[in-house]
């Protein structure tokens, strides 16, 4: 049975039965006219039957007609709740029955986040669905639309008639489509039909049909396409599609035409994040170069490059390993070393020169670590001479310092044990196994307050499982025509190390402080370092393979005296601590080893090395400078000198550097160049100017293909960039140029891109170009 329909009239002001007196209060100064008395407002609640669903809707209104049972109109500005929805309007009609309403003038339906406006609505209660004239829409994520139609035929669908859809809430958008037809699924696609995308009011761009996600999540479907340039290959279109392979995994493939005949690429990526600390990506790319047969292959001399050229990558992170280590693999691959240049968008990459590929894992445990590698480092030395070389693997030991009993004395460890690859073009190539093991004690010894000393004493001991020897020196093994080759003898070597350090004594002194500072303390400090590395014998220093840095040692006996002043600021403010304002020291080195002098000037041998400055200077609000030298005192020259001066203010900065070098011999310049650097944020947040400029003060000069002599240009590279981000779109344009001198010519390349980002929809637009010339002269 129909459960009969109750209704309650509540009149808000005045209550029933009840009347307020006015409170007391003093006459007014002057008579004034008196307030008009509030509007009465009914406030209402009406029941909808239980096999509907039952519920009730409340609000206010300034009148309410009844037909029981059957509707309810409501008029004079109407606030209509029922469970999440509020809706607001001049005039609404309810039906009891079938709980749809009417609504006209001025209608607003705010529902959570999500608003809709109009002129006339027709809306189902209990569906939350309908149909809305004139209407505006403002729904999350961030999408806002229009439409002389918009209908709302589901939980999260629209569609709207002759409207326009956009994420920007200016009343005029910095960009929007206007379409005549779009279905929009939140959390799901934006379908649209007869679009034209607008710059403010201005069309720029027809499309027959737009789909894009219209969510914060991933959403599988067709990306923007991206229009290009490049002088070699012509205009370009980059067509790409998204699919998500569930929470964990996604892929995205995409293709690239070209108007020069011949070229196209195709490219896919696949991500993927299966646990939490582990993520990683794979990306490939192809791309068919009809003119690369007539480029040279620099890793090849006398060879052109093949018609497909690639990358590709890989990448992955896991940071929960078992025994608590973790690890991480980043590979990568080209066809060619030109790859880069040719096609890269990046303008911060210029001609590949090296290509390295890594993984690792490592573990810690107190003073104990464990570390294991595999890389590929291939690098291109010059045309046809490449130096490929491979850990497969190697493991690393590290005891970090540890202390040996009651006694101040610590014990560290460094040890290595790698399994070899090396190919060296036109030289040798082999497989050979190496360990390495450093161990070291310290001593510190701290007697004085004003004193610090500490001494080391170890050694290093090498072994390689395989040799090379050189024509000229001697063994049993012949050393053949090349310039090397290994001769499958094993080697070892044994060098004893030791140092020291003597800090001290120091002197100091308090101030009182100037300006923001409260109090100033200056130090003076001596200091004296000795370090000292055994000799090698010279005939088994000949037949060791050089692979990195482990390998090549040198005898040392040098010490080096310094002075070190120092001055520290405490804030008047008393906040923070102290922190150095200026330092300045000035160091000499001197060799122990009458054989080996640190300077040679005319045939004089020296002990003593160049005398060193190094001035920092940072008294705060943004400001530093650095300046550093080197003095040789048998030629009385400053044989080079850096000087770098930066000024910084909120989040922008400026930053210039000179860098000098001149001979001993005669004082004659061989380098003098500037470098300017320059970040400014013209307006926080939206707009942001960025510069680097490189001269050479110096120039080189060279001869051309005629044999005249000619100077390089001062400029040496230089980039400009600018971008801006307002509330729903963003764009980046930058310009490089950047010389390069060759044998008889100077080169100049020079790049543009310029990027455009749309909120909620991602790159709309991405053009970019190089053109290299060859300033033959």
């Amino acid at each position: 049975m129909r459960r009969p329909l109750a209704l309650c009239l509540l009149l808000a002001a005045p209550a029933l039965g009840q009347q307020t007196p006015p409170a007391a209060t003093p006459p007014p100064a002057q008579p004034v006219a008196p307030a008009p008395p509030p509007a009465e407002r009914t406030a209402f609640q009406l029941p909808f039957p239980e096999d509907k669903g039952g519920g009730v809707a409340a609000g206010t209104a300034g009148r309410l007609e009844l037909e029981p049972d059957k509707k309810a109109r409501l008029t004079g500005g109407v606030e209509l709740r029922y469970k999440d929805l509020v809706l607001k309007a001049q005039e609404i009609e309810v039906n009891l029955e079938t709980k749809v309403v009417i609504a006209q003038g001025d209608v607003v339906i705010d529902q959570g986040p999500n608003r809709l406006t109009g002129t006339i609505a027709t809306y189902d209660l209990e569906t939350k669905t309908g149909v809305l004239h004139d209407a505006t829409a403002s729904v999350s994520p961030e999408l806002y639309f229009k439409g002389t139609e918009l209908a709302k035929v589901a939980e999260n669908i629209y569609t709207i008639e002759n409207g326009t859809v956009t994420a920007c809430t200016d009343p005029t958008p910095d960009w929007s489509f206007a379409v005549k037809r779009a279905r929009i699924e939140m959390e799901g696609y934006a379908h649209l039909r007869g679009a034209s995308m607008r710059v403010k009011n201005l069309p720029v761009i027809y499309l027959p049909r737009l789909i894009w996600p219209a969510k914060q999540d991933r959403a599988s479907g067709f990306l923007i396409p991206q229009p290009g340039y490049t002088t070699r290959r012509g205009a370009s279109l980059s067509l790409a599609y998204f699919q998500t392979l569930g929470r964990s995994y996604d892929t995205t493939v995409y293709a690239d035409v070209f108007s020069n005949s011949g070229f196209y690429g195709l490219g896919g990526e696949l991500r993927w994040a299966p646990t939490e600390g582990s993520r990683g990506e794979l990306s490939a790319y192809f791309l068919r170069d009809p003119d690369a047969s007539l480029l040279p292959d620099p890793s090849a001399s006398g060879e052109t490059l093949s018609e497909t050229r690639w990358k590709l990558s890989l990448d992955h992170v896991a940071d929960r390993l078992p025994f608590g280590m973790k690890g991480a693999i980043s590979y990568r691959n080209y066809s060619d070393f030109d790859y880069t240049r040719d096609f890269e968008r990046n303008l911060d990459r210029s001609s590949l020169r090296a290509i390295y590929s890594r993984g690792y894992a490592t573990g810690n445990w107190g003073s104990h670590s464990l570390n294991l590698v595999l890389d590929d480092r291939q690098t291109l030395l010059g045309v046809g001479n490449v130096v490929k070389q491979r850990r497969l693997p190697e493991i690393g030991y590290r005891l970090r310092p540890l202390r040996l009993g009651k006694v101040p004395l610590y014990l560290d460890v460094d040890s290595t044990l790698s399994y070899l690859d090396i190919e060296r073009s036109d030289t040798y190539a082999s497989s050979y196994g190496r360990f390495d093991l450093s161990p070291n004690l310290k001593l510190p010894v701290k007697a004085f307050p004003w004193l610090a000393l500490s001494v080391n004493a170890g050694g290093r001991y090498t072994w390689w499982s395989d040799s090379v020897c050189r024509p000229g020196s001697e063994g049993e093994q012949p050393c053949g025509s090349g310039p090397q080759q290994f001769v499958g003898e094993s080697l070892t070597r044994a060098i004893p190390t030791a140092s020291a350090e003597i800090i001290g004594p120091s002197f100091s002194r308090i101030f009182d402080g100037v300006g923001s500072w409260g109090k100033l303390k200056h130090i003076i400090e001596p200091r004296f370092t000795y370090a000292f590395v055994g000799e090698v014998d010279q005939d088994d220093a000949g037949r060791v393979p050089f692979f990195n840095e482990v390998d090549f040692t040198a005898a040392t006996n040098i010490g080096r005296v310094a002075l070190v002043n120092r001055l520290l600021g405490k804030p008047a403010s008393g906040k923070g601590g102290a922190r150095e304002i200026l330092s300045l020291e000035l160091a000499r080195n001197y060799s122990f080893d009458a054989d080996v002098p640190l300077s040679v000037f005319q045939g004089e041998r020296d002990p003593w090395g160049p005398v060193t400055a190094l001035l920092r200077f940072e008294p705060g609000g943004g400001t530093r400078l650095r300046y550093q030298a080197s003095y040789n005192t048998q030629a009385s020259v400053l044989t080079q000198q850096t000087v770098t001066a930066g000024y910084g203010f909120k989040a922008s900065f400026a930053e210039v550097t000179w860098l000098t070098r001149r001979r001993a011999v005669d004082g004659e310049r061989e380098e003098d160049q500037v470098r300017f650097t320059s970040v400014w944020n013209a307006i926080p947040n939206k707009l942001q100017f960025q510069a680097q400029l490189t001269l050479n003060l110096n120039p080189s000069t060279f001869r051309d293909a005629e044999g005249v002599l000619q100077e390089a240009s001062q400029i040496q590279q230089q980039q400009y960039g600018l971008s801006y981000l307002s509330q729903c779109f963003g764009f980046q344009l930058s310009v490089r140029e950047l010389r390069t001198l060759r044998s008889t010519r100077e080169e100049k390349e020079r790049d543009f891109r310029f990027l455009l980002t749309l909120k909620n929809v991602g790159t709309f637009l991405d053009l970019s170009s190089r053109d290299s010339t060859a300033d033959d002269n």
